[in-house]
């Protein structure tokens, strides 16, 4: 029997693999590991406000890459 939910989770797991560094990084570490922005900051020696443009960024390439809104 095929998983129908694994090939969209697969192709979402890709993009996201597929994803600069940097933006990737963020990304999991904000969504997937649900870290605080001030967490994040630390870890990656970044500003939160670099942090959350990062955020953004990675989430605007996912989306466009999507092609959704």
């Amino acid at each position: 029997m095929i998983d129908s939910d694994a090939a969209p989770s697969r192709a979402r797991a890709s993009l996201v693999d597929r994803l600069p560094d940097e933006l990737r990084i963020v990304l999991l570490l904000r969504i997937v590991q649900g870290r605080s922005v001030a967490e994040c900051a630390e870890v990656l020696t970044m500003t939160e406000g670099q942090v959350l443009l990062t955020q953004h960024r990675a989430l605007s390439v996912l989306r466009a890459r999507l092609g959704t809104p």
